[in-house]
């Protein structure tokens, strides 16, 4: 059985619990958001150094999303006109606006190594999903949406994930080509929202029951429960090819960012037939905040 570490980290110059990581790529770079003194700022992480990112036309706070295998950011920025979408490359900011955006609000959250970008605007109507490739917007609304269609992430094989909202409440999405399928977590009683699809198809996201808010891998058609122990709610926001998983988790000493690394469980000594030894402790060290070891059976 698979071991499951989670390592929560946060940036020191932040305020307290504003540390929120949104987005990991192939080689272990995270950004995020967080708060300070001067408000809010957009962060990447890489080689365990913080970096913060701040869209030079941004007068009330930057928000980072996501980032592909490239180094390719994207997130938004808010001014006195709305919240506009921005692609961070090559140390050049870049801002779009969905032109559909009536309500002057386009919100950037997820690239792919192809440098498609997903997201979400607003109009009269609500928000509505959309893709930017190659210049050109595509509305997503689910067809069993109601309202809302949310789009949060994408893969290099241009399958999109999100949620839409309808009578019977928030449901994830997937959408291959032009087909949606519904994405509900069998354990779920409330939302099920999905934030991050890789390039295997495994999905990361979010399920309510009557317990709180619970982190899920789907993966090969099988809905998995991945919590650290010690939290009290979990949002998985982003994962990788390597299927790292970097998110947001409340535990007794308030809300922090964490990574999450599945690792194979050890085989057993040799000449026994103990699974692992549990007061064994696997250690996945990283700078900025505790280690946790915990093993998820699943």
């Amino acid at each position: 059985m698979p071991i499951h570490v989670f390592s929560t980290f946060d940036n020191p110059s932040a305020i307290a619990g504003t540390t929120q990581a949104f987005g990991v790529n192939d080689t272990g770079q995270i950004v995020g958001r967080l708060q300070n003194a001067t408000g809010f700022h957009g962060f990447l992480l890489s080689g365990g150094i913080y970096t913060i990112l701040d869209d030079p036309l941004a007068t009330n706070g930057t928000d980072v999303r996501g980032i592909n295998a490239l180094g390719q950011i994207v997130g938004t920025y808010n001014n006195a006109t709305g919240q506009h979408g921005f692609l961070l490359s090559g140390g050049s900011y870049t801002t779009f606006d969905d032109p559909s955006a009536s309500l002057d609000i386009t919100i950037a959250e997820g690239i792919n190594s192809a440098g498609q970008i997903v997201g979400f605007y607003y109009d009269a109507i609500g928000p509505h999903g959309f893709l930017l490739s190659g210049g050109n917007y595509t509305t997503i609304d689910d067809p069993s949406a109601t309202t809302d269609t949310v789009a949060f992430g994408i893969n290099g094989t241009g399958q999109i994930v999100g949620y839409y909202r309808n009578a019977s409440g928030i449901h994830g999405f997937l959408l291959v080509g032009s087909t949606y399928t519904t994405l509900d977590d069998p354990l779920a009683t409330g939302a099920t929202i999905a934030y991050g699809i890789n390039d295997l198809g495994q999905i990361v996201g979010t399920y309510d029951d009557a317990s709180g808010t619970h982190m899920f891998l789907y993966s090969g058609g099988v809905f998995t429960t991945i919590d650290d122990p010690a939290a009290n709610s979990q949002l998985g926001h982003g994962i990788n090819n390597t299927s790292q998983i970097v998110g947001v988790l409340s535990d007794g000493s308030g809300t922090h960012s964490f990574l999450e690394t599945t690792i194979p469980n050890p085989p057993p000594p040799a000449g026994t037939t103990a699974e692992h030894d549990p007061s064994r402790l696997e250690r996945i060290p990283r700078s900025g905040g505790p280690v946790r070891d915990l093993r998820h059976r699943q």
